[in-house]
């Protein structure tokens, strides 16, 4: 199952609803038709930021996602109703109601489901005038009704988290960004998903930079590359939790990957790595996907790698798409990512692999084409030894909790993003566009 965005619309504008589509499709030695998901009110309103689990508990798939443009935006979550197939899905409900009033809107949805009780929890930021914290609903009936919302970590911080479920309990993971040198990861526990106590921080560490330096994209016409600097977090049933992050180091954007058993580790960090995603089995093996700069430092074309850890804790690191080119990708007249308002270059805000426990694994990529984006998706298994370029990737261990704000060096980049106030306010793209339309946010 792959799930995504068909954004039909002219560059450097925020796209209107009726071209904004959120699809899955499944394959089975082939890609089946598209299945369209829609709010089940009238008219369906096109839902973005989907997120798509599967449910152990009941033989599955979850789909959450955001309605577009409406002031006050819930989010919705329906199931499939095929017996995993996909092709099928239930009425969508509303897992976390918007508000005019207020008003109320939600952004950057996750699902966790106890395996075990069935419970599933979504966590999502409330958005106001500001960022107001990040928030959970649980159902106990397979999603017919709601309880919630419910705050995790008060009124503050968290646009871009993630939550998790693992055999320890709920996990939220949520980033304070207010002070640029020292970015906080925080993580929140719950037995129930309602009830939330802070735990040990993941990790504090200097911001990462949100874009490349401008002009860096030669297409037309030129401009930056986003970086969609989020965490990604995903969970094994018997390892528990796996979260990837940005962070800075020497004023190059690495990634982090810290775990709840298995230490952690920083990768890669000789030019900037971005959109990350990590994706995790039973076996106690991983995969980080990310994209990287193939041309030098800080030089497109772009590359999708992969890095992949043994139960050994060893690691192999490959090439599985490269040469792209960003300049065919989507881009937006907005400063709301990019340092300037000229073009900024997106894929996306993030991608999510996934992986069975036979240490296959199947990894989302945005390649330019005719059509301006096409989303690609990769199969990787055993893993890839012999057909793609291998690297050993540079690793440095760490240990969760650590500090690597003393590694961070501020560049002209990091300096106009701060200038901006870019890390104070951190949303999707497409909900921040329509937030500055709404003039909700300034």
């Amino acid at each position: 199952m792959t799930s995504g965005h068909d954004i039909g619309t002219v560059p450097g504008f925020s796209p209107e609803a009726s071209v904004v589509h959120a699809y899955t499709k499944t394959w089975n030695n082939a890609w089946a038709n598209s299945f369209e998901h829609l709010t089940s009110d009238s008219p369906g309103r096109p839902l973005i930021d989907g997120f798509t689990i599967w449910d152990a508990a009941r033989n599955r798939y979850v789909f959450a996602g955001v309605e577009y443009q409406t002031v006050g935006n819930s989010i919705w979550l329906h199931f499939s109703t095929d017996s995993g197939g996909g092709a099928s899905w239930s009425t969508p409900v509303k897992a976390m109601p918007g508000s005019l009033l207020g008003p109320i809107a939600w952004d950057f949805p996750s699902v966790a489901l106890n395996a075990s009780t069935g419970r599933i929890v979504v966590g999502a930021s409330q958005l106001t005038q500001n960022n107001s914290g990040y928030w959970t609903s649980y159902s106990d009936d397979g999603g017919v009704t709601w309880n919630g919302p419910f705050p995790v970590n008060g009124t503050t911080g968290g646009a871009t988290s993630r939550i998790v479920w693992s055999t320890s309990g709920y996990h939220a993971f949520i980033q304070e960004t207010f002070d640029p040198a020292n970015w906080v990861l925080m993580h929140w526990q719950s037995s129930d998903g309602q009830n939330w106590t802070r735990q040990a921080d993941v990790a504090t560490y200097g911001m990462p930079a949100f874009s490349s330096p401008e002009n860096v994209v030669s297409g037309n016409p030129s401009g930056q590359l986003s970086y969609a600097a989020t965490p990604n977090a995903v969970s094994s049933s018997s390892l528990g939790w796996f979260v990837a992050y940005p962070v800075n180091i020497g004023g190059r954007n690495a990634i982090n990957v810290s775990t709840e058993h298995s230490g952690g580790v920083t990768i890669n960090y000789t030019t900037d790595s971005f959109n990350a995603g990590i994706t995790a089995s039973t076996s106690g093996d991983w995969y980080l996907t990310y994209q990287t700069f193939q041309g030098g430092d800080q030089v497109v074309p772009v590359q999708q790698n992969a890095v992949y850890r043994t139960p050994a804790d060893g690691y192999l690191g490959a090439i599985i798409q490269g040469t792209i080119d960003p300049s065919k990708w989507f881009y937006y007249n907005s400063n709301s990512r990019c340092i300037k308002s000229s073009p900024c270059y997106t894929p996306g805000d993030y991608f999510r692999p996934a992986m069975n426990s036979f240490s296959g694994a199947t990894v989302p990529i945005i390649v330019g084409s005719p059509n301006t984006n096409d989303l690609m998706q990769a199969f990787i298994r055993d893993p890839q030894s012999a057909n793609v370029p291998q690297f050993v990737p540079t690793t440095t261990p760490f240990k969760t909790g650590g500090n690597l704000s003393n590694r961070a060096i501020f560049t002209n980049v990091h300096l106009a993003h701060i200038a901006a106030q870019h890390h104070k306010f951190m949303t999707s793209s497409m909900t921040h566009a329509r937030l500055l339309r709404a003039g909700l946010v300034n």
